[in-house]
């Protein structure tokens, strides 16, 4: 028996999961990322997802994951855009 919590503004985990109904992706891609997700079902394809994909640079420069300096826990790397 799970927990249920509700808290206003965030997506109830079970209830999504429950309305997905296509978590049960079977891949064995290790994507850094994560998964592209589809857009019309929010279900997970077994394809990378590449955070660089959503941006995009100014001429000259190109989109690369970049470490963020942070105090006092890890942060993820984000894509920003730099010059070649």
């Amino acid at each position: 028996m799970g927990l249920h919590y509700r808290t206003s503004g965030l997506t109830d985990c079970e209830a999504l999961r429950e309305d997905l109904g296509c978590l049960d992706l079977t891949c064995r891609l290790g994507c850094d990322y994560g998964f592209v997700l589809e857009s019309s079902t929010r279900c997970p394809l077994c394809e990378c997802r590449n955070p660089c994909d959503d941006v995009t640079c100014p001429k000259g420069q190109t989109c690369q994951m970049v470490e963020v300096n942070c105090e006092d826990e890890y942060c993820p790397p984000v894509p920003a855009c730099e010059y070649a």
